[in-house]
């Protein structure tokens, strides 16, 4: 596998060899040299007051230069998008979640559409996030009608999902979602008795009791196979 190294410098975009005579791309990310205004003394993020620097001006050039290609792409520009070679000719996710395809679709198809009870929404949501591929979801609602708390049946799911994982792939390719050992046939079958175990537990209600987000996330680490990144989903 060819591997792209992005190193951050002042310099300007140019290649250099390195040791063992491979191609090393130097990509700068250094905010742009013309300047309008001065820097600002200090900038407030989220109830923290941070200190202008190379470290802070090299991150936020970095995604608005991924956010710029969003907004073009919005815009109908042909490509390319961009004039940088890496942000050209990688995929990188968008800046801000709330545009990425797979969390539009569950914001219109998993959460706002169903019963919009706390623990049905909760529901569908721990089911759709356990695989985050929409195939499945539509799978299981061809399968069921609505996908609920109220009538889930582990077993009738278990056998649609197993029956489906000998044609096609039931997980998508943004993350790995480790399987807990929680007596399934396959992985698939675990991640539903962990949704189960969840929704025995209240989670949902749990969670409603909860003011920060800090605490949701440590809520719900404590379930199997429920890591930092997991629990966020």
């Amino acid at each position: 596998m060819t591997r792209t190294r992005t190193v951050l410098e002042e310099s300007h975009r140019r290649r250099r060899s390195s040791s063992n005579g491979a191609q090393l791309h130097v990509v700068d990310f250094s905010p742009d040299k013309k300047k309008t205004r001065p820097a600002p003394k200090f900038v407030d993020i989220a109830g923290r007051r941070f200190h202008p620097n190379s470290i802070l001006d090299t991150f936020f050039n970095f995604v608005s230069k991924r956010h710029r290609i969003h907004q073009n792409r919005l815009a109908g520009i042909p490509a390319p998008w961009t004039s940088d070679p890496i942000l050209a000719a990688y995929p990188f996710t968008n800046v801000f979640r709330v545009y990425d395809r797979v969390s539009q679709y569950v914001l219109r198809n998993v959460i706002q559409k169903g019963d919009q009870d706390l623990h049905e929404q909760c529901f569908r949501v721990m089911v759709f996030r356990s695989f985050n591929k929409i195939e499945t979801w539509e799978l299981l609602t061809a399968h069921f009608g609505a996908v609920t708390w109220r009538d889930f049946d582990l077993n009738a799911y278990e056998d649609v999902l197993v029956s489906q994982q000998q044609k096609s792939a039931l997980y998508g390719h943004a993350y790995i979602i480790p399987s807990p050992k929680l007596g399934g046939r396959v992985n698939a079958s675990n991640h539903l008795r962990l949704v189960q175990l969840m929704m025995e537990e209240d989670l949902p209600r749990q969670l409603q009791k909860l003011r920060y987000l800090r605490d949701a996330h440590g809520r719900i680490s404590l379930f199997p196979s429920m890591g930092d990144f997991m629990a966020l989903q």
